[in-house]
């Protein structure tokens, strides 16, 4: 009986509190000091990562109050405003900073009405200030377990793989490792099983140690640096806080001596391709190439970017590409000019012309007879700008 008198007295909160100012006086209060833990909260998630949780609390406790705010009809137009636009967000840290933002402003209007005391807890952090984690946890835990891990290394291999610079197939050394999906998905669980051994997780490596594995497999230390770059690429996606972030990669730098082949070095792929007068070469032909192709309209004709494309303008763009190639490939030259994405922002670019683009650069490398390995290289540095390039 208490429990259903309870609920019912729940239920009939609201109509009470707009009949009675104590009641919602009452409420206000509680309430504020409810969206600060809840504040709170969110942010310790956040900042470790976890943005889609992040705003799925926010979105449930804004839920929630909605049913209490009856005497606050501003409040309730502007929670409900925020919650519709936050469909429309791409990004889930947008969507907690705009639910963020509703909550310090319902706190604020009720702390104007009644001139309410701050809560006895400190204020809440913002929700781009970093939280140290608590590292008496192991690491394995502090960063959710395999929960996490186990999708994480498994974009971290795929990345690898598609990276001529890691050249993860050991291809050219005369041990090339083959990448079917058996010996794919068995190096996923070495890997996974071995960053879990050096966190402190549950999963123990029961392969062969990593210096006699690794002894006849010829690995430059530029090639552990791709694989440890590709790593740190996923880091992002998979709600790695930036305090975890260096310990994580730490797991991994504690095993280059016993991978890399100190008395190995790979030269620069600039040096690999020939220097300043091979890429020259390529430059021009492919710069003919690609102005002759029409499914490319290199001239961006019919556009508000069309250009001429006199003798000055195509001198200026070959000097840009081969300071371009020389900056992505280790060479003399550093690309001063605009950013890829400032450079493009209104050409205009589909998907089609940029695969199109990158085809005719394939054929010049080929037609100058560079080499398999260092023509992957150097295409996979050009696919990379393909979000900066391409207009969506």
């Amino acid at each position: 009986m208490w429990k259903a008198l309870s609920l019912a007295i729940l239920l009939n909160f609201p109509a009470l509190v707009a009949a009675q100012s104590t009641y919602a006086k009452e409420l206000d209060a509680r309430l504020e000091n409810q969206l600060y833990d809840v504040m709170k909260l969110g942010t310790d998630i956040y900042n470790r990562g976890g943005h889609d949780a992040c705003f799925r609390l926010y979105q449930g406790s804004l839920m929630t109050a909605l049913g209490f705010l009856e005497h606050r009809p501003d409040s309730v137009d502007k929670i409900k405003k925020a919650l519709s636009e936050t469909d429309g967000l791409g990004s889930m840290s947008e969507r907690a900073h705009v639910l963020r933002g509703v909550m310090d402003e319902l706190r604020a209007a009720i702390k104007s009405t009644y001139a309410s005391k701050e809560p006895t807890t400190s204020k809440p952090l913002g929700p781009t200030t970093p939280v140290k984690p608590n590292t008496a946890l192991p690491l394995w835990n502090r960063l959710g377990g395999e929960d996490v891990f186990k999708p994480l290394v498994n974009e971290w291999i795929d990345r690898a793989l598609k990276n001529p610079r890691v050249n993860f197939t050991r291809r050219g050394t005369g041990n090339e490792w083959e990448a079917n999906p058996e010996n794919i998905k068995k190096v996923k669980k070495q890997m996974l099983d071995m960053i879990s051994a050096k966190t402190g997780g549950p999963l123990k490596y029961t392969g062969k140690e990593m210096k006699p594995v690794h002894a006849t497999m010829k690995i430059a230390a530029s090639e552990f640096d791709a694989l440890v770059e590709e790593f740190s690429n996923c880091f992002e996606k998979h709600y790695i806080s930036q305090f975890e972030r260096a310990e994580l990669l730490k797991v991994l730098q504690d095993t280059r001596n016993d991978i890399v082949d100190s008395k190995l070095v790979i030269k620069p792929l600039w040096d690999r391709l020939g220097g300043e007068v091979t890429v020259t070469i390529i430059v021009d032909d492919f710069i003919a190439r690609v102005s002759k192709n029409p499914s490319i309209n290199f001239s961006r004709k019919g556009l508000p970017q069309a250009w001429a494309g006199n003798a000055d303008q195509v001198a200026a763009l070959q000097k840009k590409l081969i300071h371009y190639f020389s900056s992505v490939s280790g060479g003399p030259h550093k690309y001063a000019g605009k950013s890829m994405k400032d450079a493009h922002a209104q050409m205009q670019i589909t998907e089609a012309e940029f695969n199109a683009l990158v085809v005719e650069l394939k054929v010049s490398l080929e037609l100058y007879k560079i080499n398999e390995v260092e023509r992957e290289e150097l295409l996979h540095a050009v696919r990379k700008t393909k979000s900066d390039i391409v207009t969506k």
